[in-house]
C-alpha cells in the first residue's frame, strides 16, 4: 500500500471543511463579539468561510462573513471557540462547499 497524500488533522480540516458555523443568540453581547474577533483574527489566512446563525426571540438570520474572514480551522482555534460559545454552537461542516 502506498500513500498518495499525507497530512495532519489541521491540514485535513482545512482541505475538507466547507464552512465553520457559529451559532449566536441575542444574549451575545458586544464583549463576546470582541472576544470572537480577537480569537478568530490570527487564523484568517485560510479558505474556510465563517457562517453565523443569529437567533433572537422573533427571528433567525444567516450571515456569511466576507472573504477576509476565511479561516484555517486549526484545533487551537476550534478549542477556543468552543470555550467561548459552547460545543453545540461551533460546527465545522464537511458538506458541500457553499457557492454564496
Amino acid at each position: 500500500m502506498q500513500a498518495s497524500f499525507v497530512t495532519d488533522i489541521d491540514g485535513a480540516r482545512e482541505r475538507y471543511a466547507k464552512k465553520l458555523q457559529l451559532n449566536l443568540t441575542q444574549e451575545s453581547g458586544s464583549e463576546l463579539l470582541a472576544k470572537l474577533r480577537s480569537t478568530i483574527e490570527p487564523y484568517c489566512e485560510g479558505i474556510t468561510p465563517i457562517h453565523i446563525e443569529y437567533q433572537n426571540r422573533g427571528a433567525t438570520a444567516q450571515l456569511k462573513l466576507g472573504d477576509d474572514w476565511h479561516i484555517r480551522p486549526a484545533e487551537q482555534l476550534m478549542q477556543r471557540l468552543r470555550q467561548l460559545l459552547g460545543d453545540e454552537n461551533v460546527l465545522l461542516d464537511y458538506g458541500k462547499r457553499s457557492s454564496n
